[in-house]
């Protein structure tokens, strides 16, 4: 039996690991405070409705358009349609806070919620493992290539240490976390991560040897990363992400726009670690420093961040 239903997701950010964990590497990602939400009502008829910030969309159960700015719903409610065995018409409301111009996990958020929901409207239970599983075979369809480490942290919440094999490891929680001040600092642009992915992987082909270079030393300054936020060790972390910056700029995702803003940040005596947040070439990037630092890259819109 149909009856109404509601799920919500974490928004995420990515704080070490990006590019290397679709390499077999370990990835850190953090839910944000920000959650987005769908809400599920059954129709009298075999029509699907979506109502969100971004728009409306109706259309027959079986006859899913193609619609850009759906697509991670659109993609989440054919996949139900076709497991679940969907045959009765919905209503589905999105309710978000998480911001959609910069990357903070809002597609990744608009399907593991979709997907919980509609597991809740025909009365089926799915675990968080099997709910990972089933999100990022989504994802990676509707894009190409994901690791599914937003939605790790969409699902799980808190800080978790990942991997895109198997997914959700353990829970990290660290005292540099609460005490620093962390920021992400929007450079007013965004390329897709589709689109970052493609490029990367021309990279790949053309300098295989130096590119595997470059996701082996991303893998082991992630595990720096992560034993410097257990060991609360800041300069230690600072080093990672640092280090990890260095990485991203040798695999070309770091452009013109996000060196500046990164060498501005390491000349402010307030910051002691930074690097891009994401896939690149646009977007975030993530500091952290002293409670001070605050007023860094005043141009540009800063978001704190609190874990």
């Amino acid at each position: 039996m149909l009856h109404h239903s509601s799920a919500s997701a974490y928004g995420s950010l990515m704080l070490i690991g990006e590019h290397s964990v679709l390499h077999h590497a370990k990835a850190v990602v953090s839910a944000t405070k920000q959650q987005l939400q769908a809400s599920i009502s059954p129709r009298d008829d075999k029509q699907i409705s979506i109502q969100s910030h971004l728009g409306n969309l109706c259309f027959p159960i079986n006859h899913i358009p193609q619609n850009h700015t759906f697509k991670f719903a659109l993609a989440s409610i054919a996949y139900c349609y076709e497991h679940l065995h969907l045959h009765q018409g919905f209503n589905i409301h999105y309710h978000s806070t998480i911001p959609t111009t910069i990357g903070m996990g809002s597609s990744a958020a608009t399907v593991a919620a979709t997907v919980k929901a509609l597991y809740q409207f025909v009365n089926q239970t799915i675990d968080q493992h099997t709910l990972w599983k089933h999100c990022k075979s989504i994802v990676v369809q509707t894009q190409g290539r994901g690791s599914g480490a937003d939605l790790c942290a969409a699902i799980y919440g808190g800080v978790c240490v990942f991997t895109a094999t198997q997914g959700w490891l353990k829970h990290i929680s660290s005292s540099l976390l609460q005490t620093f001040n962390w920021q992400l600092h929007y450079c007013g642009y965004k390329t897709t991560t589709d689109e970052v992915l493609k490029i990367t992987q021309k990279f790949e082909q053309a300098s295989p040897k130096k590119s595997q270079q470059i996701y082996q030393k991303m893998a082991q300054l992630t595990e720096e990363f992560i034993t410097a936020l257990i060991q609360q060790d800041s300069l230690k972390l600072a080093l990672a992400m640092n280090r990890y910056q260095q990485q991203m700029v040798a695999l070309h995702i770091s452009d013109s726009t996000l060196n500046e803003m990164i060498n501005s940040l390491y000349q402010h005596p307030s910051i002691l670690g930074a690097k891009i947040s994401g896939s690149g070439l646009g977007d975030c990037i993530l500091s952290f420093g002293t409670p001070d630092s605050n007023t860094v890259l005043p141009k540009y819109t800063n978001y704190h961040i609190n874990f």
